[in-house]
């Protein structure tokens, strides 16, 4: 310990003026310090640390700074934080409209046309072809050209806008006093409708041309040798793949396309063809958002229930199965039993039936994976 002691000198006798850095926790001393310098002021009344020059805070730049520029300053900060931090209101500006000779009907030049639609499906600007944009008399129009020249999805939702911008001010310079039509319900109806033709299109062509043709959506039915299979699937994968486009992006009403979705799934008459397979996977795709809402879930699970039970019972029937009488213990059954035991033995037949059957093994497991969902 005492050697330990003597390799730190004691502070008490530790010289004021020291040319290296001291002890850990000890300021250095540097040689000739003013703190040194015993004159009758430091003696008297200490030694005090004046500062380096008058003003410390204009000492770099001669400005003359007055209290009535200071306030002018500081009153323009305020006006600028309150212009920043207030709302826009919206109400005020009105919605500027596309000129009207940006537009020019499609019906007049169907070579201007095609052409202007092959450029919308490349990789031109949209500002250019924002002068001049085709208009159609029937949305039904539009939805089948943009499949025609496979617009991409972000380029025809533009296109979808343009339309719907020319068609309010049409609304607009029109009928004044009325109120303006929701464009989002609009488009969503139009679209549901042209997906509802082209499921009875696809419909009709699978029905077999003995059996009396009935429509399944309550649709007038065309002729099954006039109908274009590929033209209608075509059509049915390209606006199935925009809908979704215009749904993320909110472009269309989600409760009612939702509630069309299931609506149709719960007015087929068939079970067991490729009109139902289609529903499913557009059922499945949008099953996340369904559960959102306990009207639209208890509706979807309704359908999905009912189906199973009719598919189950036509398998019953094709299979011939009679009802149980006994237990396996040999014993006769309640009917309540009955009743339990042929649905129990039904359905686990059925499942099996349908897991080994290539005609329903997709539809079960979609119906089943919704209800799972749910």
């Amino acid at each position: 310990n005492t050697k330990m002691a003597t390799a730190f000198p004691s502070q008490e006798h530790r010289p004021i003026k020291k040319p290296r850095l001291g002890p850990p926790d000890v300021y250095p001393q540097d040689p000739k310090q003013k703190e040194d310098e015993l004159t009758q002021q430091n003696v008297k009344h200490g030694f005090q640390l004046g500062t380096l020059v008058p003003d410390e805070c204009a000492s770099c730049k001669d400005v003359e700074v007055t209290l009535e520029k200071c306030s002018t300053f500081y009153n323009s900060v305020l006006k600028k934080k309150t212009d920043i931090s207030t709302l826009q209101d919206s109400k005020n500006k009105k919605f500027q409209l596309p000129v009207k000779e940006n537009f020019w009907p499609a019906a007049c030049s169907k070579a201007s046309t095609e052409a202007w639609f092959k450029d919308l499906a490349g990789s031109k600007p949209l500002a250019s072809l924002s002068r001049k944009v085709p208009t159609f008399n029937k949305k039904e129009e539009i939805f089948s050209t943009l499949c025609e020249y496979a617009v991409p999805n972000v380029r025809a939702a533009w296109f979808i806008k343009m339309t719907a911008a020319h068609n309010m001010g049409t609304q607009d310079s029109r009928n004044r006093r009325k109120l303006s039509i929701d464009q989002c319900m609009d488009w969503t109806q139009a679209l549901t409708k042209f997906l509802k033709d082209q499921l009875q299109k696809i419909q009709d062509y699978y029905t077999e041309s003995s059996a009396p043709v009935t429509p399944f959506l309550l649709a007038p039915a065309p002729n099954i040798s006039k109908v274009d299979l590929d033209q209608a699937m075509k059509n049915w994968m390209y606006c199935t793949r925009f809908a979704n486009h215009m749904y993320e992006e909110n472009l269309f009403d989600r409760h009612e396309f939702l509630n069309w979705l299931i609506e149709l799934a719960d007015k087929m008459k068939q079970s067991d063809d490729v009109v139902v397979k289609l529903i499913l996977v557009q059922l499945n795709l949008y099953s996340s958002d369904i559960c959102k809402s306990v009207i639209l879930a208890r509706r979807l699970a309704t359908v999905c229930g009912r189906k199973i039970t009719v598919l189950v019972a036509e398998m019953d029937h094709m299979m011939g199965r009679a009802d149980p009488i006994l237990s396996s213990n040999g014993t006769p059954l309640t009917p309540a039993q009955a009743i339990n035991t042929t649905i129990q033995m039904s359905l686990l037949n059925a499942m099996s039936e349908f897991k080994e059957c290539q005609s329903h093994r997709f539809i079960v497991l979609h119906l089943c994976a919704l209800a799972q969902i749910i």
